[in-house]
Order: C-alpha cells, then structure tokens, then sequence
C-alpha cells in the first residue's frame, strides 16, 4: 500500500503572534503516512517536496486517505513527527477505519500528538453505528498542531447526521477572515 498526499495547500496568514510554540522553517520533507506491508517493511510516501516555510506565519495543511491508522503506532507518530518537521498546521485524514465512539482510542490519539506538538484540538468522526473491535470502516480526523494555531480556533465539529463522513475546524485569522476547513 502506498499512501499519497491529496492535498497541500498554503494559505498566508499576515499576522504573527508569539506563543509558547517556537519559530522554525519547514525541513521541507514531504509529510507521509509510513505503511507496513506484508514483509513488514517501510514503504514511504512519495510526491514533491514542499517550500521551506514559517510556520508562525504560514498555514500548512495536509489532507490524505491513509487507509487505516493505529493511533498509538510507531508509524503513525513517526508519520506526525514528519508533519511538525514540514511546519503542518492542520491535518486531515479520511479513513481512519477506528472506532472513535471507544474513548481509548481517542485517547491514544491524543496521547500521540502530545507527544510531537506543544498543542493540538483534534475532532474526529465516525458513523452512529457501534462496532466492538478497534476497526471500523471510515471515519476522520482533522487536528490542528501547534500552539500558534490552536489558539485560533474558534469553533470545531463533526457530521451531525451521524455518518462520519466529516469533521471541521473554523480558525480566526487576520481582521474579520475566517478559515473552515
């Protein structure tokens, strides 16, 4: 299985605050999902590499369909580690086959992005229906990372029709400007 990147997107932010979270340029490595397969080796992401950017003035996103994750892996923190080096301020994900209505594993996530970002809001989504094992078909995630931008959310949710189709995040920018994603 390889894992690709849907989308990336900058979009320039023409305020600067400082917060906890320090000043640094991207290492512009191309943020990847790290997959297993069956030989269990690593199989890397693949696609362009980024602009180096400030992530105190620069917002980054990252959207893709990793096809399954293991909140509490090593793959996928190594994955979140990938996201703080390339300066990501927001990460989308689809099909994250969990069953977020188990607390747990909500709390392994969160337990993950502590561990790479000095903060993090983390919205997830799945459908209504109530599953006992850890896997579940669908679902997503969107979280985001660092302090700088974590202070600017002002609102977040899921797929109210209990679907698990989507989740969002609302974030204040410059004078009146908005950003939904």
């Amino acid at each position: 299985n390889k894992s690709t990147i849907l989308n990336n997107t900058t979009i320039q932010n023409t305020t600067t605050t400082r917060n906890k979270q320090s000043r640094r340029q991207s290492t512009a490595i191309l943020p990847f999902w790290i997959k297993k397969d069956e030989e269990e080796e690593v199989s890397f992401g693949f696609g362009h590499k980024m602009e180096i950017i400030d992530n105190m003035s620069t917002f980054r996103l990252v959207f893709q369909n990793p096809n399954g994750i293991d909140p509490s892996g090593l793959s996928f923190r190594k994955s979140l580690q990938d996201c703080h080096d390339g300066c990501v301020a927001l990460v989308g994900l689809v099909e994250t086959n969990r069953e977020w209505n188990q607390l747990w594993q909500l709390g392994q996530l969160k337990e993950s992005m502590k561990t790479v970002f000095d903060d993090s809001i983390v919205v997830t989504s799945t459908s209504s229906e109530i599953f006992n094992e850890t896997y579940k078909p669908g679902g997503t995630m969107t979280a985001v990372c660092g302090s700088n931008w974590v202070g600017r959310v002002q609102s977040k949710g899921d797929d109210a029709a209990g679907l698990g189709r989507w989740t969002f995040t609302t974030l204040h920018g410059a004078g009146e400007r908005k950003l939904t994603t």
